[in-house]
């Protein structure tokens, strides 16, 4: 929770959203090209430039899954 577009998630935080990622991709099998943010489904502000700028580049390395 927070506001991505004036703050940054902690590394803390990103290690837990990947983590939590992971788990439901294996557990849906879901490739990591269908996991997507708010902002790429429809026009919002979530989940902040901070946050949209991380998930890009988790999926652009292969994602939670290598």
């Amino acid at each position: 929770m927070g506001n991505f577009n004036t703050a940054t998630p902690t590394a803390a935080a990103k290690a837990s959203l990947v983590a939590l990622i992971a788990d439901k991709q294996r557990q849906y099998r879901v490739p990591v090209t269908r996991v997507k943010t708010h902002q790429e489904i429809n026009p919002t502000e979530c989940p902040g430039r901070s946050l949209q700028g991380f998930m890009v580049s988790v999926r652009r390395r292969g994602g939670p899954i290598a």
